[in-house]
């Protein structure tokens, strides 16, 4: 008796569910926003783990494979079966409307209250900060700017030293904190969707550059299409997170970036 051959084109899509193409654009659909859904909750989360695995075609055909060749003798061991997969679209024009998605939000004016971070003031978010939330609301650019520097100033005197950070010159700019692809979407007709406008704000264009400065595919990807110019603060920057292990992160300063007054022990008691 000639063994057994599974046949290794059949795709377990079409084997396992018995659905119209309707229906299965329908089912793909709500796997994937049930995905970003549980991601956006919990990505943060220790030990995290997606919970549809993504992998490579290759690995879906040998499971399936060998699965049809284990379930058939019936003396084999047990196969996990391979129940549905479908692909994800090319990803290279996504990447190329990110860039371009980014570069036209970096080209909206300012509103007429033109302030650092969201429209209307608040804390700046930004994961060159601890919790990536600004400690303090700066009242403008220069204030920032001597936040940093005291941060960069922090480094370890044994430590080559740091180049001062200057951001004074910098266009500011709206750009988006969160970098996650969940974040840039394409509706039903492939239009490009920008999403989570509570982490967009407006900010000097060295914390557009620095948030682009990722090891993450997506990030990098987006950043290589980007025609933003040079800039020279990035590795000051990045040093500069000296700031996340201090215990105050505020260093001592105030909103306009100077010194706060010292408060005394008696202040806010009453009688």
């Amino acid at each position: 008796m000639a063994p057994y051959s599974p046949s290794c084109s059949q795709s377990p899509t079409r084997l396992q569910l018995e659905m119209t193409d309707i229906e299965l654009a329908a089912f793909e659909a709500h796997i994937v926003a049930t995905c970003v859904d549980h991601m956006q909750s919990h990505w943060r989360d220790k030990g995290y783990r997606a919970c549809v695995s993504r992998i490579k075609r290759i690995k879906i055909l040998h499971q399936s494979y060998i699965h049809e060749y284990a379930i058939h003798p019936g003396n084999g061991p047990r196969v996990p079966q391979a129940v549905h997969y479908f692909e994800a679209e090319d990803s290279k024009d996504a990447y190329l409307r990110t860039a371009r998605a980014l570069e036209w939000l970096s080209k909206v004016p300012a509103s007429f209250e033109d302030v650092l971070g969201p429209i209307g003031g608040g804390l700046i978010r930004r994961r060159f900060f601890k919790d990536h939330t600004a400690p303090l609301a700066f009242s403008s650019v220069a204030a920032l700017e001597r936040y940093m520097n005291k941060g960069r100033n922090l480094l370890s005197k044994l430590a080559p030293p740091a180049d001062p950070i200057v951001i004074t010159d910098d266009p500011l700019i709206f750009t988006q904190s969160d970098m996650h692809a969940s974040n840039f979407g394409f509706d039903e007709c492939g239009n490009m969707v920008l999403m989570d406008f509570g982490l967009i704000g407006r900010l000097p264009l060295s914390f557009a550059k620095y948030t682009m400065q990722s090891s993450e595919d997506f990030i990098s990807r987006v950043a290589d299409l980007l025609c933003w110019p040079e800039n020279s603060n990035i590795d000051s920057m990045a040093r500069a997170l000296i700031v996340w292990m201090t215990a105050n992160p505020k260093l001592g300063l105030d909103n306009d970036g100077w010194p706060a007054p010292k408060r005394s022990k008696r202040e806010g008691t009453g009688v």
